[in-house]
């Protein structure tokens, strides 16, 4: 299977709604949207969320996560 079958597949079960001056049914549909997710589905997408925002806010920043620090030295003295 090429790459656009595989576009063609998935956009086969996307779900559109256009949403003309109704705040509920947005709300709706975006509480549906995060109800459809699993926790880990729904935590991935929030870091994927978090990433993008922090990209665009620092577009001069780093992509690359900055983990945790592996300089912390541990000295015992005997």
């Amino acid at each position: 299977m090429d790459d656009a079958q595989a576009r063609r597949i998935a956009r086969a079960s996307w779900e559109t709604k256009v949403f003309r001056n109704d705040p509920q049914g947005k709300a709706d549909a975006d509480a549906r949207f995060w109800a459809r997710m699993s926790p880990a589905e729904r935590v991935l997408a929030a870091w994927a969320l978090s990433q993008e925002m922090h990209a665009l806010a620092h577009p001069d920043a780093p992509a690359a996560e900055p983990g945790l620090s592996r300089s912390v030295v541990r000295i015992v003295r005997g």
